[in-house]
């Protein structure tokens, strides 16, 4: 697999299949079977739009679930500027270093904290709107460390170890996993750019291998880290907050890009958004759970055929022209300008 640590390690060249006789038929019964069983998930039914109401209403009502952390204290090691704004989010401005560190220091009332999560948010003052600092709004977040104390004890600080991370969206090459994973300079989290419409919001939640919090409160200290080399795709705006439920990851399980049609009243949705609500709610129905392991079975069956394959050359889709980014100081990590294929002025010019 590719990896020079700019999310290569996620791309799936094209190939073509080389079955032998025997694996073709076996091959052609299982996809089969598996058009049979997509077909199952791709339809609604009475029972599954009602299921599908409580559980929009439960998905709203888990906003509530989560406690907001309010800084006391925000610094930048780097020397950006992180103003608190009456959402208790940080903005990032001034300076946008290579590297960067942001620590941050708050108190909550919150006892056996189950996960912290970290949204995201976007901002008309960050290029493209955000939620990042670089050229494309994006960000690179190699880690995110929490260390919590009593209020009354300041100085017996734990360190809070996470086994668990979840996120509702993360750019190819750049899960969110990796921000309890030590690689330095080339592993981090990162999100989807150039969406558009661009969600509001995007949501990291981080699990503890067991609660934290004191009975008397807990003073909380809290470092994000962004080192990616040579890249300044620090945050540019974000909030924390903590939760005592006992199931987090729920508020992650709904896709970022989705969670906008969410708010909307269900007569006042698009037909997009009436099939994007439905097709997620259906991906983890109870009801629909038995068709989605025989699925897995069946994929499985697939893979362990064994088919040879060979790679071949393919257009791949697109919506915009062929296009890559200047380097800057030839630094194959630092984007400059993005630019478009194209050809000489004194021939004819390619189709848009």
């Amino acid at each position: 697999d590719l990896d020079l640590g700019q999310g290569e390690g996620w791309v799936d060249e094209p190939h073509i299949e080389l079955p032998t006789p025997e694996q073709m038929t076996k091959s052609q019964e299982l996809k089969a079977e598996i058009a049979k069983l997509q077909g199952v998930l791709d339809t609604s039914t009475p029972d599954l739009e009602s299921a599908q109401a409580k559980w929009e209403r439960d998905m709203l009502a888990a906003e509530n679930e989560w406690a907001v952390v309010r800084p006391s204290r925000a610094n930048s090691k780097g020397g950006a500027t992180l103003t608190l704004l009456d959402d208790q989010s940080l903005l990032a401005g001034g300076k946008n270093p290579q590297e960067d560190v942001y620590e941050i220091e708050a108190r909550t009332g919150l006892k056996a904290i189950t996960a912290v999560r970290l949204e995201v948010l976007r901002d008309a003052s960050l290029p493209h709107g955000g939620p990042g600092r670089d050229p494309e709004g994006n960000f690179f977040l190699s880690e995110l460390e929490v260390t919590a104390a009593p209020a009354d004890k300041p100085e017996a600080t734990e360190k809070v170890v996470f086994k668990e991370t979840a996120a509702d969206e993360s750019q190819g090459g750049y899960n969110v996993k990796n921000l309890i994973e030590k690689k330095y300079g080339t592993a981090g989290w990162a999100i989807e750019s150039g969406l558009d419409p661009a969600p509001p919001r995007r949501q990291a939640v981080l699990i503890p291998e067991k609660p934290f919090g004191f009975e008397a409160g807990t003073l909380l200290a809290i470092r994000l880290k962004h080192e990616m080399f040579h890249a300044a795709r620090n945050l540019g705006r974000f909030r924390l907050s903590v939760t005592s439920i006992a199931e987090p990851k729920n508020i992650v399980q709904l896709e970022a890009k989705v969670w906008p049609a969410l708010a909307i009243p269900p007569t006042q949705r698009t037909e997009d958004q009436k099939k994007s609500l439905a097709a997620a709610y259906r991906a983890l129905a109870p009801a629909l759970q038995p068709t989605r392991d025989r699925m897995a079975e069946v994929k499985k069956a697939l893979a362990d055929l064994g088919i040879a394959t060979a790679l071949i050359m393919r257009e791949r889709p697109s919506y915009e022209r062929p296009s890559t980014f200047l380097r800057v100081r030839g630094s194959f990590l630092s984007k400059g300008d993005k630019v478009f294929a194209g050809v000489p002025g004194s021939l004819s010019p390619l189709p848009e």
